[in-house]
């Protein structure tokens, strides 16, 4: 069966009606931390990232106080060797994950 390739905008929808088979999602690098190891001696990275599917940022707060909101979508991945997980080298690149599981 063919694997789905959602977009970062639907990502809550699938999570709600249950789906949980892998599926392949691409976006822009907003931030990320490098891979590093956990107690289950894996690779762990988070990444946070956007696309065009996500609403538009906006300003959250009141008067001087106010700040700028990007809506976002953090991935968090896990493999066994590092080699495994995406390259990211810095905000702005672009990146596709396969077999991505949502939780």
């Amino acid at each position: 069966r063919p694997r789905l390739v959602a977009s970062l905008g639907s990502l809550p929808a699938i999570l709600i009606h249950g789906r949980r088979d892998a599926i392949t999602v691409y976006g822009v690098v907003l931030g990320f931390s490098p891979p590093r190891i956990t107690r289950m001696n894996t690779y762990m990275m988070s990444i946070v990232l956007v696309d065009e599917t996500i609403p538009t940022s906006r300003e959250v707060g009141a008067g001087s106080e106010t700040e700028l909101h990007v809506p976002s979508i953090t991935l968090n991945l896990f493999a066994k060797n590092k080699s495994e997980l995406p390259p990211v080298r810095s905000a702005g690149d672009v990146i596709c994950c396969q077999k991505v599981l949502l939780q």
